[in-house]
């Protein structure tokens, strides 16, 4: 299920979700922790067995603007250190920016790959580099993805962490997000963490005032 007019809020939601992310329907614990992670995002409390229409589309889009973020294209990398040539990855709705590079948690630490150590701060148009680790298929595997700098500031600017300690919380976030799925969008789904910290953030900043 890859448009989202193909859903309409009648079906089993069940079916959908597990449709929408390459899911089998009988993975039914992975499914009702999707369907739980959407519903605390919406603050939907209802308990009821047989959820209305409109909930049920809700549940279902949110999980698929998760997945299919607008306004993502192309990223170029270009601020890389040195006289290395520029990097374009070209990202297809389903086939992100992710380079896996190795194949063993003990190589390296998580880290900033793009960016001097002795640069002062982001700037917001600046694509960084990032190297973490995911499981996948069993295996602990090296990720690579490419961030536009008003990410990691935006982030920077929510949780108060230096610029050095941006790849080990990506790596606590990733750790902690029981539906991240090595097998979907990587980048999209780091993003997502990233938007949904400052999103509680800038909430909580509301609530002081």
């Amino acid at each position: 299920m890859n448009e989202s007019n193909q859903y309409d809020g009648t079906g089993k939601l069940a079916e959908a979700i597990a449709d929408l992310c390459g899911l089998s329907p009988k993975s039914q614990g992975q499914i009702a922790k999707l369907i739980k992670q959407a519903k605390d995002a919406l603050k939907i409390t209802s308990k009821a067995k047989v959820m209305p229409t409109d909930t049920k589309l809700a549940i279902w889009r949110w999980h698929y603007d998760r997945l299919h973020p607008a306004g993502e294209s192309v990223e170029i990398i270009s601020q890389l250190p040195g006289n290395e040539p520029v990097e374009i990855f070209s990202q297809l709705p389903d086939n992100d920016a992710v380079e896996i590079i190795a194949q063993s948690v003990q190589v390296e630490p998580v880290e900033i790959i793009s960016q001097p150590e002795d640069e002062p701060e982001v700037n917001n148009l600046d694509v960084i580099r990032i190297a973490f680790y995911a499981n996948k298929d069993g295996k602990r595997t090296r990720q690579v993805i490419a961030l536009d700098g008003f990410y990691l500031n935006g982030l920077i600017a929510a949780t108060g962490i230096t610029r050095q300690d941006v790849p080990k919380w990506i790596q606590a976030a990733v750790d902690g997000w029981i539906a991240f799925d090595a097998h979907l969008p990587i980048t999209r789904q780091v993003k997502y963490l990233i938007v949904r910290t400052m999103t509680e953030a800038l909430n909580a900043y509301g609530r002081a005032d």
